[in-house]
């Protein structure tokens, strides 16, 4: 049991020494919901953050606008980001999506 364990962990972690990464944090992310927001923040981050950082809403901690701004969590938003994909990369026979 103990060597087949040490096997797998041996060919995960050679296998991960030959991987590409490409990190998706950082940088600026443009989210938006396609209806009256589109701002542009760092990841990770609340949708409440990011629009009040870009001055698009109020602080969600005063008064009552934690209920005035509810409508923001049932709204669908998008997060698109691009990423440029060196060849051997992309000719790679396995690519595995890590999120954390």
């Amino acid at each position: 049991m103990f060597q087949q364990l040490l096997y797998i962990f041996l060919v995960l972690f050679i296998s991960s020494l030959a991987s590409n990464r490409t990190s998706l944090t950082g940088g600026y992310w443009i989210i938006n919901n396609n209806i009256n927001h589109t701002a542009q923040h760092n990841i990770p981050g609340t949708i409440h953050t990011i629009l009040f950082m870009a001055k698009q809403i109020p602080d969600s901690y005063l008064e009552n606008n934690d209920i005035d701004l509810r409508y923001l969590i049932y709204n669908n938003w998008h997060l698109p980001k691009q990423i440029y994909l060196f060849s051997d990369f992309v000719v790679s026979n396995q690519i595995t999506i890590h999120l954390e």
